[in-house]
């Protein structure tokens, strides 16, 4: 519940700084499932086995809930590209796979 509350109180941060102070261009990226040691203790410790469910590997990605997780590099080189482009609305969270939607 914690990691959950804090990326939408970081989110709601971001869009409204984004409002209030429109001279600075507020980039809101959210990286995906990243595999990294927060994420084996969340698919392993969580006491909800539904968030364990979703965090823990799964090799077919036909549900959205299963996305196989990505690598640091994978991740930041999107990153990367979206600050290169610059085309991004100032406080908008940009998800890591927005485009492949």
């Amino acid at each position: 519940l914690q990691y959950s509350v804090g990326k939408a109180a970081r989110e709601a941060f971001f869009r409204g700084l984004a409002v209030e102070d429109q001279t600075v261009k507020v980039f809101n990226y959210a990286p995906g499932p990243v595999d990294t040691a927060m994420h084996d203790v969340v698919a392993k410790q969580s006491f909800d086995e539904g968030i364990r469910a979703v965090f823990s590997q799964n090799t077919s990605l036909t549900h959205d809930a299963h996305r196989s997780c990505l690598t640091t590099t994978q991740t930041v080189e999107k990153m990367l590209k979206h600050l290169e482009e610059n085309k991004f609305q100032s406080g908008a969270r940009i998800d890591y796979f927005d485009d492949e939607k």
